[in-house]
């Protein structure tokens, strides 16, 4: 498609319609993407020059009358053709472009560039002659490619009246354009890491913002960028001077009790290997209008590296081009669209977010180690102190409520006060028949009954499905299902078991065990390849295989609620039967709806998980202090299978075997010589577990189990909350 546009008045008269002045593509009246014609005076050349595939680059910067009075206006035309096509130009030659594409190249001015339909005609200036004579005998030869379409006769006219309609004094002189296009052929691969970068010298980068920009005043941006290599002159950024804590940002060493989390703004490597920059328009512009932020990765061309005020440390300026002052220098690199990226940018793009991906494993690296040398120390934390005394606290406080609820129960019997039957007239149950006064009875205790169970029942747990769903006890959640199959054979049936049901159950239950057996790791973390589109699928595995879980870059995360709990049948008051237990899955939707707190890191995040014991406190009382106290020696918990709650699994008093089921081992912790003997005596005192019973809704559903090609039986909880 043919755009046009008759914006411009060129000198005295108006372009024919099939012609588009300049100054509509300067002033974006056009749109990007189609095909125009055009017509303009050549003001400046760079010669061909190689690219990274099989063709050549040549630069034209074109002027018409409608924009040669505007001081540093001209349009840059970008020809990508073989060398032997590339046209041969000179100062004031007219060139007429037809089927020419309008670009938009980052945040720089409008364009052109070729297209495989363009078609370029090269007029000789000193040929030209006077109109109203034809330009033809002033065209320069051509490849066969530009043969056509063939020029009218009123369109080599025009080349005559525009040419010397235009006033060629406000070109640049012979001289100035015959050193330009020399200059042009020396040219400097100006790309460097920032290793390399000495002072007083241009270098074009590719870099990642580590540090949200300052806006200084309206006219320049200050941030901090990295390649992820060193600069020995570099600022030295170390982790004191990334938070609060010293050289224990993340808080494993704190001993604040509860500590406010702490979002610096630097998230850049320590060492040095991070630069400042300071960003003057037209550049500081375009990392105001797109938003530059932490994360992103910029290409940064003739960026000024010299010594700051204090002559300490290099930094970066970036002024405005002198030549050419609308021109924006610093362009985002979106690395989730690589088709966007340049050839000769994206194989650098990708070695600098290798050297972002090693700098994250050793970060990675070193918090692991801080953390294990915190948890090896003779100085606990405060937080482990506090919950200490907690559980003192919570156990005497649950020993006395279940001393009183016995006492209670003991001493408060039913009793109905004595009547004169005598004295009263005859009720209306004593006249009805004697079977009907036995079903009122047994309706009256049955409502009596529950009445009397719910009072037993934990307050603060809110069961959301407690009139839609009957109640149960566990063994109806194990019991296997059968159902008669008609079979081909003998046209009969069969009595099949059927692998699961989709039912929902209600029993009264309560908390005996969990897995994962540390808090900290109720929540998974999901790593985001940010990078999926530009590394391999090999690259990509390599990437998963090493991660060990302690990503220390949060937003490449997404964190989901994902843990079990053994649940165990608690008879009504007044009844007895067979207790069982069973597993069952609290997922993401669900563990929002039990704890209402949203999923995170909870080895970063110690506030939230202070917040997340003391919510499942209220849920299961002392277990995590009887889980502790009943520890196993350390075994190898990487090779025991998470505990998946699936049929049959679970049942009994929790002794399930192999995989599927049972109470799960208990992993090793590191105590202190004093918690040791304390948590011995316990283990020794044989701690009992104090918690109420609750109702709680089990979905039972079915998995398929890949490795066995079949569909197991699996449980989940749904519609429990923790009250606030």
């Amino acid at each position: 498609m043919i755009g046009s546009s008759a914006g411009g008045q060129p000198g005295a008269f108006a372009l024919p319609a099939k012609f588009t002045a300049l100054r509509d593509i300067m002033e974006e009246k056009v749109k990007v993407g189609l095909l125009y014609n055009v017509i303009g005076l050549v003001q400046d050349c760079q010669l061909p020059i190689k690219t990274a595939k099989t063709d050549w680059k040549m630069k034209i910067r074109l002027v018409d009358a409608s924009i040669i009075d505007e001081a540093s206006w001209d349009v840059p035309f970008d020809i990508f053709r073989p060398e032997r096509d590339m046209p041969e130009v000179g100062l004031g030659d007219v060139v007429v472009l037809q089927r020419v594409k309008v670009q938009s190249y980052h945040s720089n001015p409008y364009s052109l560039i070729t297209n495989h339909q363009t078609s370029i005609r090269v007029f000789k200036a000193s040929d030209i002659p006077k109109p109203p004579k034809s330009a033809q005998s002033a065209l320069r030869p051509c490849p066969k490619r530009d043969v056509r379409p063939e020029l009218t006769s009123e369109e080599s006219q025009l080349v005559s009246r525009i040419y010397h309609a235009m006033d060629k004094n406000l070109l640049v002189d012979e001289e100035t354009f015959k050193v330009r296009v020399d200059m042009s052929l020396n040219v400097k691969d100006k790309f460097s890491l920032l290793k390399d970068a000495k002072a007083d010298h241009y270098y074009n980068v590719i870099a990642q913002v580590v540090r949200d920009p300052y806006f200084d005043y309206d006219d320049k941006v200050t941030m901090y960028v990295s390649d992820y290599t060193e600069n020995p002159h570099f600022r030295l950024q170390t982790w004191e001077d990334l938070g609060r804590d010293g050289g224990d940002p993340w808080g494993y060493t704190s001993t604040d009790p509860d500590p406010e989390p702490t979002r610096p703004d630097w998230h850049g490597p320590d060492g040095k290997r991070s630069i400042q920059l300071t960003i003057f328009e037209p550049h500081a512009n375009t990392v105001r209008d797109e938003k530059v932020a932490v994360g992103q990765w910029l290409f940064i061309q003739n960026l000024h590296v010299t010594f700051g005020h204090d002559s300490n440390a290099l930094e970066g300026k970036l002024h405005s081009d002198m030549k050419h002052p609308s021109k924006v220098n610093i362009h985002v690199l979106d690395v989730d669209e690589p088709d966007t990226i340049e050839p000769r940018l994206k194989e650098r793009l990708k070695d600098a977010l290798r050297r972002c991906r090693d700098a994250e494993k050793e970060k990675a690296k070193q918090i692991k180690a801080i953390k294990s040398a915190a948890d090896a120390g003779q100085k606990r934390k405060a937080t482990d102190d506090l919950d200490q005394k907690l559980r003192a606290k919570q156990r005497r406080l649950l020993k006395r409520q279940a001393a009183q609820s016995v006492s209670r129960q003991d001493t408060e019997s039913p009793s109905i006060p004595p009547q004169d039957s005598e004295s009263r007239p005859p009720s209306r149950q004593a006249r009805e028949p004697p079977r009907q006064q036995q079903q009122q009875r047994q309706q009256e205790q049955q409502q009596s009954n529950a009445e009397e169970a719910d009072r037993d029942l934990n307050p603060n747990i809110i069961c959301e499905h407690r009139k839609k769903t009957s109640r149960n006890k566990i063994g109806e959640l194990l019991r296997n299902v059968t159902e008669d199959i008609v079979t081909d054979d003998s046209n009969g049936t069969t009595n099949c078991i059927i692998p699961y049901i989709n039912k929902s159950y209600l029993p009264r239950v309560r908390v005996v065990d969990f897995h994962p057996s540390a808090l900290e790791d109720f929540a998974i973390g999901k790593k985001l390849n940010k990078y999926r589109d530009l590394f391999s699928d090999e690259e990509q595995s390599s990437e998963n295989s090493d991660d060990d879980g302690n990503d220390p870059t949060p937003r490449t995360r997404a964190w989901e609620w994902s843990f079990a709990l053994q649940l165990e049948d608690v008879p009504p008051p007044g009844t007895n039967f067979p207790k069982e237990r069973v597993w069952v899955l609290v997922d993401n939707h669900a563990g929002q709806c039990l704890t209402d707190l949203d999923a995170t890191d909870l080895h970063m995040d110690k506030r939230a998980l202070t917040k997340l014991r003391e919510k499942l406190f209220v849920l299961w009382g002392n277990l995590e202090e009887v889980k502790k106290s009943r520890s196993q020696p350390p075994q190898d918990e990487e090779k025991k299978e998470r505990p998946v709650s699936r049929g049959g699994t679970g049942s009994g008093k929790g002794k399930g075997k192999g995989k599927r089921g049972g109470r799960m081992a208990k992993p090793p912790i590191e105590e202190s010589e004093e918690e040791e003997k304390e948590e011995a005596a316990a283990a020794a005192a044989e701690v009992d577990l104090f918690n109420k019973p609750f109702l709680c809704p089990i979905n039972q559903y079915g998995m398929h189990d890949k490795k066995n090609n079949q569909w197991v039986r699996s449980f989940g909880l749904f519609g429990v909350r923790i009250r606030s």
